[in-house]
């Protein structure tokens, strides 16, 4: 039996190249975006968690908590 059924949009954060999973590809995304700003860099939007527009260790901390690997 089914109560309910959600259908809600997956959270972003940490999939650099958006094809659904957070892996090694990604990892290499938050190397090149650590420490630098987000302006102009979609790719590293999709890294700051906390919305400051700079790539940091809060960033990276959540980043690393989302990995899941190749699907």
């Amino acid at each position: 039996e089914i109560d309910a059924v959600a259908d809600a949009a997956p959270d972003p954060h940490g999939d650099c190249d958006q094809d659904g999973d957070i892996d090694l590809a990604d990892v290499a995304c938050l190397q090149r975006c650590f420490a630098q700003s987000c302006a102009g860099r979609p790719a590293c939007d999709r890294m700051d968690r906390d919305g400051d527009a700079f790539v940091d260790d809060f960033d990276a901390a959540a980043f690393v908590g989302r990995l899941t690997g190749p699907r």
